[in-house]
């Protein structure tokens, strides 16, 4: 679910073409500028998510 709400290569794109303050962009926005300075970001989230899961699946 959650790489369903992660920003498309076209998105960022879009975002980081932008001129004007980043303090005007609302935090969704900014949060995705920053997601995007991450190379492989998805494979950091795809990695967060599977702890979470270890987790629990050990404990069982």
């Amino acid at each position: 679910m959650l790489h369903k709400v992660l920003p498309e290569p076209d998105e960022l794109g879009m975002l980081r073409s932008y001129t004007g303050e980043r303090s005007k962009l609302g935090v969704a926005e900014q949060f995705f500028l920053l997601l995007g300075e991450l190379k492989g970001y998805a494979l950091y989230v795809d990695g967060l998510l599977q702890m979470e899961e270890f987790g629990p699946n050990v404990d069982a």
